[in-house]
């Protein structure tokens, strides 16, 4: 996935609009549908993880 940083897909020079968020989250979502339940994806950034996954949207035990 590359980490976001220095890229011209989903963002532009830091500025990331509602929509690169939503197409963000679509990739990740089929990376972790395409993982084993028993391998986990790092994000590069808290952040990334709080923006498209808020806090509460998944249950604790799922989560972990």
């Amino acid at each position: 996935m590359g980490e976001w940083y220095y890229t011209r897909n989903f963002g532009n020079n830091g500025v990331v609009s509602a929509a690169d968020w939503a197409n963000r989250k679509a990739v990740t979502d089929k990376l972790l549908a395409a993982l084993p339940a028993t391998r986990m994806l790092q994000l590069r950034t808290p952040k990334f993880k709080r923006t498209m996954y808020p806090p509460g949207l998944v249950a604790r035990p799922q989560g972990l």
